[in-house]
């Protein structure tokens, strides 16, 4: 296992816990500092997770970012597994 692969193994866990907590306490949690949100900018994202398993997600686009102007759709962007 590679460095990034644990590091995605880590932050998966360390949501599921902030998910059991969110579950347990029925307030809401957040996961912030997200990187590569968009994949026409450097915009970061945040993930509000909500009692009953939902999930908010919020994409900050760059101010120069087609997506944020209009121009194209947001997409995420896919995983490679690395």
């Amino acid at each position: 296992m590679n460095r990034a692969q644990r590091r995605r193994q880590r932050s998966a866990t360390r949501i599921r816990a902030l998910q059991r907590r969110v579950e347990e306490t029925g307030l809401p949690g957040v996961v912030d500092g997200l990187t590569g949100a968009c994949r026409d900018c450097t915009g970061g994202g945040q993930f509000i997770l909500l009692p009953g398993h939902r999930i908010i997600a919020r994409v900050f686009h760059d101010d120069h970012c087609p997506t944020f102007t209009g121009v194209t759709r947001w997409a995420p962007v896919p995983d490679d597994g690395t």
